[in-house]
């Protein structure tokens, strides 16, 4: 799709035609990559678009035309969603209202070395945020600590060096 538009009322339009398939109102959109996110006003998680890596957490690799609601987070209330690309695909993260964090599409980032095509729960702490980059993430816990996990080639996760990171790494040089 060329455009994706929520207007004031919630109504999302997908190159200027209305979506009916998402009965509530639509909250957030987000794209990356040609893989399309909705979050409506339960807090369902919506996708579509390219799934080459698993991204649209619906269980498979097949690509989606049009949003379909992700089955394995029905209900969870998802309040937050984070994208992020690698040369190999797409890593989707989100948080829902309990803090409980969930990952799917490309994970290399988390320690797991195949595409993941349905959400799991990652388990950590009580995320109230993350946050994914290039092969990396940055989460904040419910007690406002700042954690890195994956690649810091760049010093990307604040560590004060650049050694990539296997496990969650707590950022303690924050000024």
């Amino acid at each position: 799709y060329k455009t994706c538009t929520i207007d004031q009322d919630g109504k999302m339009s997908l190159n200027g035609v209305e979506e009916k398939r998402i009965a509530k109102r639509a909250m957030m959109a987000t794209s990356f990559v040609d893989s399309h996110y909705v979050l409506d006003a339960a807090g369902d998680l919506w996708s579509w678009g390219r799934n080459g890596s698993g991204q649209l957490g619906h269980g498979d690799t097949d690509d989606r035309e049009a949003p379909k609601m992700i089955e394995e987070l029905k209900g969870k209330h998802v309040r937050e969603v984070s994208v992020g690309y690698t040369f190999c695909g797409v890593t989707v993260a989100c948080i829902t209202d309990d803090n409980t964090c969930y990952v799917w599409g490309d994970c290399e980032r988390f320690g797991f070395d195949d595409d993941v095509a349905t959400p799991f729960e990652l388990v950590f702490s009580q995320m109230k945020s993350i946050a994914l980059g290039s092969r990396h993430a940055l989460m904040i816990d419910t007690a406002n600590k700042v954690y890195g996990i994956g690649r810091n080639n760049n010093g990307q996760l604040g560590l004060g060096d650049n050694e990539d990171r296997s496990s969650w790494t707590k950022v303690t040089k924050m000024k």
